[in-house]
This record gives C-alpha cells, sequence and structure tokens, in this order.
C-alpha cells in the first residue's frame, strides 16, 4: 500500500472512533481506534 493511503486510512479510522465514543458505544471506539494506530504506525515507520 502507498504511505500517503495508509495514514489516509488511520485518520478515517482515529475519526471513526471519535465518532463512536461521542455515543458511547466504547467497545467500538476502542476497536477504531487500536486499527487506526496500527494503520498509522505502520504509515509512519516506512
Amino acid at each position: 500500500m502507498k504511505l500517503q493511503f495508509r495514514i489516509l486510512i488511520g485518520i478515517c479510522f482515529l475519526i471513526g472512533a471519535l465518532v463512536f465514543a461521542f455515543q458511547k458505544e466504547w467497545l467500538y471506539a476502542l476497536l477504531l481506534l487500536l486499527v487506526g494506530v496500527s494503520y498509522l504506525y505502520k504509515g509512519v515507520s516506512r
């Protein structure tokens, strides 16, 4: 995957986590947060 695409996907997952946290769906927010952080970490570390 391209670097910018991976970072963009990570940011989208983090925005989704904020939306679920605002609706007090903590499990989904935590899952999206973990996926978003992993995409950002993989995108930045390369």
